[in-house]
């Protein structure tokens, strides 16, 4: 008797507790964003005229309680060169500055001995745990060089286009399901085209992808975008136009891809279709997208929706998930 009263007791016990109930998803916030500015240089006899760009890319997650708990900021700093005849140079684009390492090769003139991806690095995890307001209220020289003294410590490099490009990505921010780890990578593209009886012009693309990943490594989150922008010159090497835009994300129906485009679709519309596509893959699933010789997709899942050249965006995400953490 006493053993059939346990067995009863272990019954009541297990087989009439309540059904379990899947937790609720954690939910972030996760945004990416562009800063960019641009210093020009007229050709003459002596010396090649120049088109610089610096874009400042970041990419930030935010917990529920809105503090940050992952940014990585980065500098694609690109220079292209043109002659007073019209002529352009082999422009091509160089890594990022947290890719160079040491080879950006600041670390000589710095006042504290750290190159510019320690000092960065530095600041990020200055970011770490704090709001945008908190983020907001470091205080800087009337130059934009940081006064406190534990940022400084670490990082005594002019932060305000890094600070203004956090900013943008937090206000840009989307809700998405809390990943395990997430990464953040770009590419540019350096684009030159010789003056004659049309301008020239040099014209730098760098992608940029945020991206969030499950234990099993596939993709949770994903966010692509474009910082595309250029500089036209005369045939006498002469700077003439100059405009800095919004990323390709944020013009929308201002970049004007959707009356060129064979299924009517803007660049932000294919791109979010093209990041629906990757949810729930890994990098090797995605890198198995069937492309043609333009970098165009082939596979018919996604041919409705996304026919723009995407080996760019796929590489992006790729860097992302070797620099998830």
């Amino acid at each position: 008797m006493r053993k059939i009263g346990i067995y009863l007791f272990i019954i009541l016990l297990f087989g009439c507790s309540a059904p379990a109930v899947n937790a609720p998803k954690v939910i972030h916030q996760a945004g990416s964003a562009s800063v960019t500015n641009m210093k020009f240089e007229n050709a003459s006899a002596e010396k090649s005229g120049s088109i610089q760009f610096n874009t400042t890319i970041a990419g930030v997650v935010l917990d529920e309680n809105d503090q940050v708990i992952y940014v990585s900021i980065d500098t694609a700093q690109n220079k292209g060169f043109f002659h007073q005849d019209g002529q352009v140079e082999e422009n091509k684009s160089i890594a990022s500055k947290k890719l160079l390492k040491e080879d950006y090769d600041m670390k000589k003139a710095s006042a504290i001995q750290k190159e510019w991806y320690e000092q960065i690095a530095w600041l990020e995890e200055w970011m770490i745990g704090k709001t945008m307001d908190e983020i907001k209220n470091l205080s800087l020289d009337e130059m934009g060089y940081p006064a406190d003294s534990d940022v400084k410590s670490g990082c005594t490099m002019n932060v305000k286009d890094y600070l203004k490009a956090v900013e943008k990505a937090i206000s840009k921010s989307v809700p998405v399901e809390k990943a395990e780890t997430y990464g953040f990578a770009n590419i540019t593209e350096l684009k030159s085209t010789a003056a004659s009886e049309s301008l020239g012009s040099i014209q730098s693309n760098t992608t940029f992808a945020l991206t969030g990943f499950s234990e099993d490594k596939k993709i949770q989150s994903v966010l692509i975008d474009t910082d595309q922008n250029a500089t036209s010159f005369n045939s006498a090497g002469g700077i003439e136009q100059s405009e800095i835009k919004l990323s390709k994300k944020l013009l929308k129906e201002e970049y004007g891809m959707k009356k060129v485009s064979a299924i009517q679709k803007e660049w932000y519309e294919q791109i979010a279709s093209l990041e629906e596509w990757m949810i729930g893959k890994t990098i090797e699933e995605v890198n198995q997208l069937s492309l043609s010789e333009d970098k165009i997709p082939l596979d018919t899942d996604i041919t409705a929706s996304v026919t723009m050249k995407v080996a760019g965006y796929l590489e992006a995400v790729e860097q992302s998930a070797e620099n998830a953490k």
